[in-house]
Parts: structure tokens; C-alpha cells; sequence
């Protein structure tokens, strides 16, 4: 059955062990094959090759084939810049350790692809020099050699750093958050550990040496995508055993996973599901695994010592679909031992899961409620600034401070804006874009936001605004005289606006079909909640009522308001 894509959800980028695993089939398809052009810009890149294209998503993901994305109408100066340098076949692909760095070699010429983090760009000369970069870096030989410690140095390492085994498996032996959970449940070692002992560190080592040892060669790994259901839920080149409830569905190779995982959750943007409740979800199959497995081993065992005679005529023993061969060569003793032992790991394994559920599930509990608040997605050029919108919906945008001020109306205050201003000391710039255009509505409603984003608020009392033409304001004092960091001369007639009261709405706009938050002068939202000044000291209060009325993070409700206040009307 296909999946409903509407419910798909998946990972964010491949890591280290991925692309190691994904290198054999990215070679058999690079190697060998001449450039034929370069396409990207940003973090999107093509290397359209004979027969296919090196796909490139520089927040993590790499693929030969068809890239799921368009190329762009025109080629940037860094592309330029690569078609000039990147002509004939690439000789090479290597990867860098297990890192997430790849590079290909072309005649006299490298190209590094970084993979992590915003990724990177980078192109260098036989030696390594580095010619260019998509974003700058500094400037030498690019830093190929690269190994990761050995595990025996790995308590110094989480000593060191003060990290336990987990992390310092995910970070600083770069397996990722996947691998190192992984590696933690086959080698059966508490992942929280921060010591280990001499066993255990072998045990870690020839764990990591058959991890490596699946995703290395093509006849070990096992390519495929996992669903929940109808959800998809990740794409692994190999069976991995804390995916163990997932149903897999299987590729020839891993670049055919990864190539069809990309065009499953690139068509549609993924839900808003939390990921500490699909971890929770995953480790509760888990554990019940481990339990339902635990308890039909020793139900097993008490059988055959019910049937102490007869098992010892039986070369294989099932009970309640738990089937079992028994190895002639040990005895029943023996053989009982074994599954005993095999008992033992799965409950000490199932203890370590509902350890971790337990404490995950309090995390939840205590920062649950936030984690579901609603922030910003897309953000607008003028989010750093304060600003609303008139009831008009003309945009207003204020100055959060004296640099706020400064860069506002020298970068953004134009002919056609008006400049709106309190007649009070740390009173903010305030713009209303094509203000020559609007009301007379529109500009009272400006003065007011300037009023209200000024210090009469926090000093509660009213003051006089005005607005100006933006030819009105300079920042050239007049002779001998200077103008503070924020401050600016304002020339000519002033049209005041008085009688302002001191409220301001809060509620909800639309703006490109994105909503916001925003703290608005009085009489423009359709629906909000109405706050007047009151004592710094509130203000945690009104920060914790509006973010519990409008299910909005308590920091993103602090970002618009301008001090303490309280609520006066509904």
C-alpha cells in the first residue's frame, strides 16, 4: 500500500555512517563520468553528470540520480566560478573519515561538499589550497585529514567533555544520535554510563567493528525505507535493531532508498509531530518487545523441566509461537543456561528502556505544554524590528533600541514613508511605509504605536506625537552641536497628534498567509486582548496569561510587548 503522504514525517539529513554506506553506490555512478554542467544556488546543487545527476542538499542529504529540485534560471558567480574549474570526469570520490564531507576529484581540481550544519561549498587545487568557497571560510589548505579517536581513549573523552556514552559516541566518535543509540543497545551498555569497564570497551569495539562491517560492503547491507503504518518514518541501509517494531520495505540499493525517501517527504511539508513522543513511541514497542521476548523464553525453560525426559529427545522445543534449536552439542543444562542468559538481556535491556521512558516522559511533563506553543515560521526582513499593522494594513515599524533606530530610518525610511515620533525622551523611530498614501486613520494609529513602544508607557503617562515627511528627518546636527546613537533632527513643521490613551491590543494578524502575534494600537484587531501600564514587575504575570490565551511561546510574547502591564478588557 503507498503511504498517505499527508501524514509522512521523516529525518532532517543523513550523518556520517549513512554517507559511508551510500559511498560504494555514489562511486559505481560518479566515477568515471564527465561533467557535463553545474546548476545550485544556495544550499541546492546539481552535477549533471552522463546518465544522471549528483544531486546535492547541503542541509545534509546527497543522491545520484534525478534531483528533486529545480535549477535556477540563471547561474550565480560561485556556479560560474565551478563550470570554469570542474571540466572533465571525475576521477574520484572519497569521503572524509566517517564525516560528513565528501569530495570529488577532477583533473588538477577538488571539490569538497560539507554536509552539515548550513553546509558548504569549496574548491580547492590538487594540493588542497583553497580557491573558493561557496560560503567564506578561512583561507589555506582545506583540513582533509581528519580520524576520530579510538575507543580506548573513550572515558578520557567523556571525562574530559563530561559527557556520557551516548553523546560522546554521537558527537565526538561522529556516529550520530542513530548509530550511537544503536551501538548502545546491541553492545547492551547503559548509554548514560560516563565509565566503562576494559570488557566493555572491547565490546564496544568489535560491536562498532560489525556495525562498520554491515554498512560497508553491498552484500551485508540491507537498504530500506521503514514505515509506521502508513507513516514513513526513516530511510537506514541496514537493520537496525531500535527499529525493530517498524515495517522496512527494501531497495537494491541504499541510493534508490534515500532517492525515493526524498521524493516522499520533499512533496509534502512534514506534521507537526513532537519527537520526543515518536522516540517515546518507538521505545515503549521496544520494550514491550523485550518483555513479551523475556517471558516466552522462561516460560520455555519451565517447560523443559516439566519435560525434563522427553526435551532431551527434541532437537528444537516451541512454545506459544517461541520456537528454539537446542545445540546437541551442550546438554539441556547447557541449552537452558543459554536461554536463561538470552532472558536476562532482554529484561537488564527492557529495565534500561522504561529507565529512559520514565525519565523522558517527566521531561515531557515539565516542558510538554511549551514545546507544543505556536512560533514563527517564515520570518520577514522587518521582524527584527517592532511593527504592526494599521487598520488599513498599511505596515508600521519601530526601533527597538538607539541601533535599531539608526539602521531603520537610514536603510529603510523612504520618500514616500512618513516618520513618526513621541515627544519623549527614549521615544523610538517609528516608519509608516507609503504613509504619504494613507489616512489620516493610519497616521494616528502610527503616533499612537510610537507612544505606546516609548517610556511614557513605563513611566505611565501620556505624552504628545507627532509624524513628519522623511525629508523632515537628518541625522546632521547643526553646527557644533552632536546627535546621539539613535537620535535625529527633525526640520519644519511637526503635525502633532495629542490625546493618546496609554492601551495597546494584543491579538492575532495575517500577513502572506503567515499569522503573528503582535502588540498593536487600540481599535485595529478585530479580536485581542487589551492591556494597559502597570509596574515592571507584572510583567511576568502578563507574559504568562497572553501566552496561555494565545498558545504562543512565552519568549516570543515577551519580544513585542512594551513593559509590565495588565489585562483591562477582553
Amino acid at each position: 500500500m503507498a503511504p498517505n503522504k499527508s501524514r509522512i514525517a521523516g529525518r532532517k539529513s543523513l550523518n556520517g555512517l549513512d554517507l559511508y554506506a551510500l559511498l560504494d553506490d555514489l562511486r559505481e555512478s560518479v566515477e568515471g563520468r564527465w561533467i557535463q554542467k553545474i546548476y545550485g544556488k544556495e544550499d541546492r546543487w546539481e552535477i549533471a553528470l552522463q546518465g544522471g545527476s549528483l544531486c546535492l542538499n547541503l542541509g545534509g542529504w546527497v543522491n545520484f540520480g534525478k534531483c528533486p529540485f529545480s535549477r535556477p534560471d540563471k547561474p550565480g558567480s560561485f556556479c560560474g566560478l565551478l563550470r570554469k574549474h570542474l571540466v572533465g570526469k571525475v576521477e574520484s570520490l572519497e569521503q572524509r573519515d566517517h564525516d560528513r564531507v565528501i569530495r570529488l576529484s577532477v583533473r588538477d581540481k577538488k571539490l569538497i561538499v560539507e554536509l552539515f550544519r548550513k553546509g558548504n561549498i569549496i574548491l580547492t587545487d590538487a594540493e588542497g589550497n583553497i580557491i573558493a568557497s561557496l560560503r567564506k571560510i578561512e583561507e589555506g589548505v582545506y583540513p582533509w585529514d581528519y580520524k576520530v579517536a579510538d575507543i580506548s581513549e573513550i572515558d578520557a573523552i567523556m571525562d574530559g567533555k563530561k559527557r556520557n556514552l551516548v553523546k560522546t559516541l554521537a558527537v565526538d566518535y561522529g556516529l550520530g544520535g542513530l548509530y550511537a543509540e544503536e551501538l548502545c543497545l546491541r553492545s547492551n551498555i547503559g548509554k548514560n554510563q560516563t565509565t566503562l569497564a576494559g570488557e566493555e570497551k572491547e565490546y564496544l569495539r568489535a560491536q562498532l567493528r560489525g556495525l562498520l562491517g554491515e554498512l560497508e560492503t553491498a552484500e551485508n547491507r540491507k537498504p530500506m525505507i521503514l514505515f509506521d503504518g502508513e507513516e514513513v518514518i526513516d530511510v537506514v541501509p541496514i537493520n537496525m535493531e531500535i527499529y525493530g517494531s517498524f515495517i522496512g520495505k527494501s531497495f537494491p540499493s541504499f541510493n534508490d532508498a534515500v532517492a525515493q525517501y526524498l521524493s516522499l517527504v520533499s512533496s509534502v511539508p512534514a506534521p507537526k509531530i513532537r519527537k520526543e513522543d515518536r522516540i517515546l513511541a518507538m521505545q515503549k514497542e521496544k520494550l514491550e518487545q523485550l518483555e513479551d521476548e523475556a517471558k516466552k523464553i522462561r516460560a520455555l525453560c519451565e517447560w523443559i523441566y516439566s519435560n525434563y525426559q522427553k526435551a532431551q529427545e527434541l532437537s528444537e522445543v516451541e512454545l506459544d509461537g517461541y520456537r528454539v534449536k537446542l545445540d546437541g552439542t551442550r546438554g539441556l543444562e547447557g541449552n537452558i543456561s543459554v536461554l536463561y542468559g538470552k532472558a536476562k538481556s532482554a529484561e537488564e535491556k527492557a529495565e534500561r528502556i522504561g529507565v529512559i521512558m520514565k525519565s523522558a516522559r517527566k521531561k515531557i511533563e515539565r516542558n510538554g505544554a511549551r514545546s507544543d506553543l505556536w512560533k514563527p515560521g517564515k520570518r520577514w526582513w522587518f521582524e527584527k524590528f517592532r511593527w504592526a499593522l494599521t487598520s488599513e494594513g498599511t505596515l508600521i515599524i519601530g526601533g527597538r533600541d538607539a541601533r535599531g533606530n539608526d539602521a531603520l530610518v537610514k536603510k529603510h525610511l523612504k520618500d514616500r514613508d512618513i516618520y513618526a515620533h513621541a515627544d519623549v525622551q527614549g521615544a523610538p523611530s517609528v516608519v509608516l511605509k507609503d504613509g504619504l498614501e494613507a489616512t489620516d486613520q493610519s497616521k494616528r494609529e502610527t503616533c499612537h504605536f510610537a507612544l505606546i513602544f516609548s517610556k511614557a508607557w513605563k513611566m505611565r503617562r501620556p505624552a504628545r506625537t507627532y509624524w513628519v515627511m522623511a525629508d523632515q528627518v537628518s541625522k546632521s546636527p547643526p553646527s557644533g552641536e552632536f546627535l546621539a546613537r539613535g537620535a535625529f533632527m527633525i526640520s519644519g513643521k511637526r503635525n502633532f497628534i495629542d490625546n493618546l490613551d496609554l492601551l495597546a491590543d494584543v491579538g492575532w494578524v495575517e500577513l502572506e498567509g503567515e499569522k503573528r502575534l503582535v502588540c498593536s494600537p487600540p481599535g485595529v484587531l478585530e479580536s485581542y486582548v487589551r492591556i494597559e501600564p502597570a509596574d515592571e514587575s507584572k510583567r511576568k504575570d502578563l507574559i504568562r496569561e497572553l501566552s496561555r490565551r494565545f498558545s504562543v511561546h512565552p519568549d516570543y510574547v515577551d519580544s513585542i510587548l512594551p513593559g509590565g502591564g495588565r489585562v483591562v478588557e477582553k
